[in-house]
This record gives structure tokens, C-alpha cells and sequence, in this order.
């Protein structure tokens, strides 16, 4: 009888190395994907970072059949939180923010801390949906100068984060400042014929929104606010 052949009964040695070897790969694998996940988020709040956010804004702006809303926040009162109650108390305000925020969105909507007291949001609508509530809105409201589409969403994602801050300042914990955030939003929607959402320019009216609505908030006295 022959011996059975190395190439057709391989050792049980090489079968291990064989097995090791696949097992270490796919650790590394997994390894470097965490890590990458790990890369766009923020240490903080655990939301993702502004890497992650260029991202996002990449992938929305050829999205021809939806709605893309963006919305650019900071987080008033954050240096005189820290002045007067610490950093630790000025940590837990951001973190504060970040579940405002996830209470205030949808779970699939991007949400980033894009550094220091700057927050962004983007989020997708299907612009049929849109019109359609829009559509309804305006037949419900006998309004002689009734909002354009933009109008009307701009102010319902406005007013929403802002009812959300004024729930977290009404059931205040222990130990936490009331939360103040500047807002600006822009929707940038989908027209036939013309190229992909410009939404560098969309961030900008967003961004220059917020900065509006902070001038707003500028007279009202820090230690009226914090010590309340």
C-alpha cells in the first residue's frame, strides 16, 4: 500500500497553522474596522466627528430625489460654564447636547460634534413625502402669504430642537446647567435638471442662520442663565 500523499492528507500541524492563520486575519480585520469607526467619532460625547461629517455631506449631495435639511448649532454659555462650575460641568453640557439631539432626531439622521461648542446635523428626507406634507399643511392653513417649503421645514427642525432644550431645562438633574443652544437651518431640495445639492452653500446659510440667532441670545445675563 502507498503512503498517503503530503498534498492530499496535509499534516494536522499545517491544518492549525491554516486555522491560526485565518483567525488572525479576520481579528485584524475586525481590529482595523473598529478602529476606523473609533477614528470618526467623537471621545466625548460618542457622537461622530467632523471627519465622518465630510463624509456624510459627500454622499448627500447626490441624493437627486430627497430633501437634505442641515443644521449648524453652538452651544451657548459653554466658557462661562467652565469658568464658574469647572470643566467637568462644562464636559457634561456637551454631553447634555448630544442627547438633546438624538431625543431630537431620528436615529438613521447624522449627528456630529464637529469640535469645541460646534454641533451639525444633516438629515434626508424623500422630497415626495415632503411636498406631500407641505401640501397639506397649506390646504389645512387658509394663510394669504402662505411660507414657501423651505420656510415651513426651516422653522418646524428650528422649533423642534429648541421644544427639546426647553424639556431638558424644565426636569433640570442635579449637578447639570441649563443648555442654550443657537440655531440655524437650511433645506436644500431637489429641482429637475440642474446638478447634484449644493450643499457647501446650504452649510453656509446654516452656519450664517446660527450666527443670527446667537446675536439674539447675546443680551440675556450669564449668571441670570447658569444660576437659574
Amino acid at each position: 500500500m502507498k503512503p498517503a500523499s503530503r498534498d492530499n492528507h496535509p499534516p494536522e500541524y499545517a491544518n492549525r497553522l491554516y486555522r491560526e492563520m485565518i483567525n488572525a486575519i479576520a481579528e485584524q480585520r475586525s481590529t482595523i474596522k473598529r478602529l476606523q469607526h473609533e477614528l470618526k467619532k467623537d471621545k466625548l460625547t460618542r457622537l461622530h466627528n467632523f471627519g465622518y461629517w465630510a463624509d456624510t455631506v459627500e454622499i448627500y449631495k447626490h441624493k437627486i430625489d430627497d430633501g437634505i435639511m442641515l443644521v449648524s448649532l453652538d452651544v451657548n454659555m459653554l466658557k462661562p460654564t467652565n469658568d464658574n462650575f469647572g470643566h467637568d460641568t462644562g464636559d457634561q453640557l456637551l454631553i447634555d447636547v448630544s442627547h438633546i439631539l438624538k431625543s431630537a432626531f431620528r436615529d438613521d439622521d447624522t449627528i456630529v460634534r464637529k469640535g469645541g461648542d460646534e454641533f451639525a446635523v444633516a438629515v434626508a428626507f424623500n422630497f415626495k413625502e415632503l411636498k406631500a406634507e407641505y401640501d397639506q399643511f397649506v390646504s389645512k392653513n387658509d394663510m394669504p402669504d402662505p411660507p414657501t417649503i423651505e420656510e415651513y421645514y426651516e422653522h418646524e427642525i428650528y422649533q423642534r430642537i429648541q421644544t427639546h432644550v426647553s424639556n431638558f431645562n424644565d426636569n433640570l438633574l442635579e449637578g447639570h446647567v441649563p443648555v442654550s443652544l443657537s440655531c440655524g437651518v437650511a433645506l436644500s431640495i431637489p429641482t429637475d435638471g440642474q446638478p447634484p445639492h449644493n450643499l457647501d452653500a446650504t452649510f453656509r446659510l446654516a452656519d450664517t442662520r446660527m450666527y443670527h440667532d446667537k446675536d439674539r441670545t447675546k443680551s440675556k445675563p450669564v449668571n441670570e442663565f447658569l444660576l437659574k
